[in-house]
């Protein structure tokens, strides 16, 4: 994810953005963007929010602060910008982590269900219930309680989380009870396929 920043500065003015969003569930792409956060001097203009899906910030900035440091003693020799840095700043010093975990790791409401349902009915984009689904919503509520001028931008790095559609038997039928519910609350029947 170091490379996803040079990419981010290649195709767009990333400075442009009030703050930057992404889920954190092991730690590793809030360290990799972290790491290309500081390297492009981008923590100045643009913050760096790291929404925690299974555990909370404390945990991950003491798993990132470790993955920091294992990456600049594997890369330093490689890099010149690290090479003269002297080590890598604290986590915390490089990005801001929330809680966004809900009920638990892998474990949904039917209102979190039923907005990840209705993002991808209005905007064709889908969530999974695991990571990107929790961090959006745990996005929306961060917005709620940071919010930012009316013309700020904001984005959402969507780190993918599709499998977490196919959590299983008992999500698959939470999920289909919620839309069979919505769909009788609008007049119609929903397929039972």
């Amino acid at each position: 994810y170091v490379e996803a920043v040079a990419e981010l500065l290649d195709r767009d003015d990333v400075r442009s953005f009030a703050r930057v969003y992404v889920a954190v569930g092991s730690g590793g792409t809030a360290a990799g963007l972290a790491l290309g956060w500081w390297l492009a001097d981008l923590g100045r203009s643009t913050e760096l929010v790291g929404l925690t899906v299974d555990d909370d910030p404390a945990y991950f900035f003491d798993k990132i602060d470790a993955l920091l440091r294992g990456i600049f003693k594997k890369k330093a020799e490689d890099c010149d910008e690290l090479k003269t840095a002297g080590g890598v700043p604290a986590a915390a010093s490089l990005l801001r982590l929330e809680q966004a975990s809900g009920l638990g790791y892998a474990e949904s409401t039917d209102d979190e269900l039923s907005y990840i349902a209705d993002l991808a009915q209005r905007t064709g984009v889908v969530l999974d219930p695991v990571y990107t689904g929790k961090a959006a919503l745990g996005m929306r509520a961060d917005l709620a309680r940071h919010p930012l001028d009316a013309d700020a931008k904001v984005l959402f790095i969507h780190t993918g989380g599709h499998l977490g559609l196919f959590a299983g038997p008992a999500k698959d039928a939470q999920l289909l009870d919620l839309l069979r519910r919505r769909e009788a609350r609008r007049g119609g029947a929903a397929s039972s396929r």
